[in-house]
């Protein structure tokens, strides 16, 4: 269910024979506190880490679909467990979280309430070296949630309890078929099942379906300059019929420093259990919906050196078959087509300073022809400049432009002008960090680290469009200007 992106989300790589206590504080009376602790031995190793967040919030004022004006606290409280280990060629990971969140609802309607929200996930799995070239990872991972979710936007108000349950199956091998040939081959099975119950202002009946996929890449290297990539996964739903989607790719290298790559791949995203079987009022699930598709083609030509990285992207997506919500019901409606160009750079002036920045322009329409129906901004930016005077403090100042989001009356003629409108901001931030140690040597101090990171500085109002039924025009969704502090000790 890759769709519209993918987050590749890269964590630090764990420290085993350390362990570390954080504590922190800020503003909305936010409270931080964290541990996290290891051991190694050979081959085997274990971490844990937990994790406390509490904050009142800030306080959030609109008018609602109502047109009642009013404000509150929007709170946020989470806890966290997680433990990773591996032994030998084994690994299992587990975590669990419990988080307590402030909300209006999917209709912004007064008052306010809090959503309770439990997640837990455990996994474990077998890296099998079948030769110097070839291995094969095998995993069986197990993913539940619960949630209680009230609803004071009915007549009577409800407490809605929903459950998701999920156990996912994957085997895949890779390794070369020569020394210009590279494989990947593999599949997974998922099951989810699940149920929401509400009264008669909503019901979700307890629901179960399987998913399966086949999936392959293969990578050819032409020469050393030019490299090739072709693959796809073959999706199977108890729901829709079996579809293929591909990925192509090509990479040409040709200076040592430039090159240009092209890439073409397919996506969908299957129909979620809320949009084929949910009953919510006089709103009924379609059963017979089908799979959103996507379309992607990327070019770009790249720049990079020991001290400059460089990057121009233009971008082609098309979206068809689009579930979206009618008169009573969920439907495949119209497409989307979306365009557009990014420029990233990056730049080490010197051990010193390093800057960074990005710039991205898009143009979107449905099949009708209507422009901007994603409401995206028309442009986005970012420049940021890192100094780092001494080995151990470090400075960094971000500013990230949004040009005004467009008017929902583009898709919700009749909205009402309830709150400011959705204009261009910008979100300057920066973070302070001293390593004491480093910065007073010879002083016995602790191995300590402060970082002090302030948010919103220029104290923006940040408004967007009520896209979900554009009753109302916007929401606000940021918080105003914040500090931060934490404090970690190497224990």
């Amino acid at each position: 269910n890759a769709y519209s992106g993918v987050l590749n989300i890269i964590t630090k790589r764990s420290q085993y024979d350390q362990a570390l206590i954080s504590l922190g504080g800020g503003s909305f009376a936010t409270r931080t506190a964290g541990l996290s602790a290891g051991m190694q031995q050979g081959v085997n190793d274990v971490r844990m880490d937990a994790t406390f967040f509490k904050e009142d919030g800030w306080q959030q004022s609109l008018t609602d679909e109502n047109a009642v004006t009013s404000s509150d606290k929007f709170s946020e409280n989470n806890k966290s467990l997680s433990l990773s280990s591996h032994l030998g060629n084994f690994f299992v990971d587990a975590f669990v979280t419990q988080a307590d969140q402030t909300h209006l609802g999917s209709r912004p309607i007064w008052p306010a309430d809090e959503i309770e929200r439990d997640a837990y996930y455990l996994g474990i799995g077998h890296l099998l070296e079948l030769s110097p070239d070839w291995s094969m990872t095998n995993s069986l991972s197990y993913t539940g949630s619960r949630q209680v979710y009230p609803l004071q936007s009915t007549p009577v108000e409800v407490d809605f309890n929903g459950h998701a349950d999920e156990l996912h199956l994957e085997s895949f091998a890779s390794g070369a078929l020569s020394s210009a040939t590279k494989l990947l081959l593999g599949g997974s099975l998922t099951y989810l099942r699940g149920q929401i119950e509400g009264g008669t202002f909503l019901n979700l009946s307890p629901y179960d379906t399987v998913r399966s996929r086949l999936f392959v890449e293969l990578n050819y290297e032409l020469n050393s300059r030019t490299e090739l990539t072709l693959g796809g996964q073959l999706n199977h739903t108890d729901t829709a019929s079996a579809d293929f989607v591909p990925r192509l790719g090509a990479t040409w290298r040709y200076r040592d420093d430039m090159g240009l790559k092209l890439l073409y791949s397919e996506a969908f995203r299957s129909p979620y259990p809320a949009e084929t079987s949910v009953v919510a009022g006089p709103v009924v699930g379609n059963p017979a919906l089908e799979p959103e598709t996507v379309r992607t083609m990327d070019l770009q030509w790249y720049f990079q050196r020991q001290n400059m990285q460089m990057a121009l992207t233009f971008f082609d997506t098309r979206q068809k078959d689009l579930i979206r919500r009618t008169a009573g019901t969920f439907d495949n409606v119209g497409e989307i087509h979306i365009q557009g160009v990014e420029w990233e750079g990056r730049w080490r002036l010197n051990p010193q300073w390093h800057l960074t920045g990005s710039v991205t322009a898009q143009r979107n329409q449905d099949g009708s022809g209507v422009d901007d129906v994603t409401l995206a901004p028309d442009y986005l930016a970012k420049v940021g400049i890192a100094w780092i005077p001494h080995p151990g403090a470090s400075l960094g100042i971000y500013d990230s432009y949004a040009d005004a989001y467009q008017d929902v009356a583009i898709l919700s003629p009749l909205r009402t002008l309830a709150n400011p409108p959705a204009e261009s901001y910008h979100l300057v931030s920066a973070n302070l960090r001293l390593h004491l140690p480093s910065l007073l040597p010879g002083r016995g101090i602790p191995d300590a680290t402060v970082a002090l990171y302030g948010s919103n500085l220029l104290d923006e109002d940040v408004y967007v469009p009520e896209y979900t039924l554009g009753v109302i025009n916007t929401l606000p969704v940021r918080a105003g200007r914040a500090w931060y502090l934490t404090l970690e000790v190497d224990i």
